[in-house]
């Protein structure tokens, strides 16, 4: 999940104490965070066949793993830290996968002759220098194929607090934290992507609020609050998620 040094360390030690007792996927979240995860696999669902090579960066212990997997070809894992892929690997033997490579190693030192016809990391690409996620779609991603990132944002001036919060705690790096996308450096960034097909969806602005609510015992009006508002709102730049789909 994570490539400097520091957050290597936290959670490999993190993954290693929840090694018993990890998340099997993104339904163990509460049900206010679901909306970027449900669009993703949807989509999974929708592109990879039985004939699908996928490459997943940064797979943590492999919440979003399994689905993928099951349904491609071959499922090839990306993670620096080891104890997240020996979680993986005990995953895919609870579900009967056979069909995955698992490599241990940062993005930065990863490079393959193998194409794919899908390649998504999620949640990470606030953990390396992002000019390597560039070169891996251009190097390994078929042509017509999908990247997708599913990543958080810090426009929000609450959650870019809720991001220092976890730094002073140790949770995180503040030089993680500083490579999390703005609403406008993402923009730029994507713009990077030249001749290429790119959409990009927003959720949570209001998140925030969904949690306070939450815990006033407003669980209907706070799953609302947590969906809206759709694409193409102004509040889009303050959002909490963000998942986009390149095809090359």
């Amino acid at each position: 999940m994570v490539n400097s040094d520091f957050d290597i360390k936290f959670y490999e030690e993190a993954y290693g104490l929840n090694s018993n007792n990890p998340l099997k996927s993104y339904l163990d979240f509460d049900k206010i965070y679901h909306p970027p995860y449900e669009k993703y696999q949807k989509f999974l669902i929708e592109k990879i066949s039985k004939n699908s090579e996928v490459l997943d960066l940064c797979v943590g212990d492999g919440i979003h793993s399994i689905l993928p997997a099951k349904i491609s070809k071959h499922y090839t894992a990306l993670e620096p830290t080891k104890s997240g892929l020996n979680i993986l690997k005990k995953k895919f033997k609870d579900e009967g996968i056979v069909n995955y490579t698992l490599i241990n190693s940062k993005i930065e030192n990863f490079y393959s002759e193998n194409i794919f016809d899908l390649i998504s990391i999620i949640n990470s690409t606030s953990y390396f220098e992002k000019n390597e996620l560039k070169r891996i779609y251009n190097t390994n991603l078929k042509k017509g194929g999908y990247l997708i990132l599913i990543d958080s944002l810090r426009t929000n001036p609450i959650y870019r607090f809720n991001h220092l919060i976890n730094a002073l705690m140790g949770k995180r790096s503040f030089h993680a934290i500083n490579r999390i996308f703005t609403y406008s450096n993402l923009k730029l960034y994507l713009d990077g992507f030249k001749k290429s097909s790119i959409e990009t969806y927003y959720f949570g602005p209001f998140l925030f609020l969904a949690t306070i609510f939450k815990k006033l015992g407003l669980n209907s009006f706070s799953f609302y609050i947590s969906n809206y508002p759709k694409k193409g709102s102004i509040f889009n730049r303050f959002s909490f998620k963000f998942l986009t789909i390149i095809t090359k």
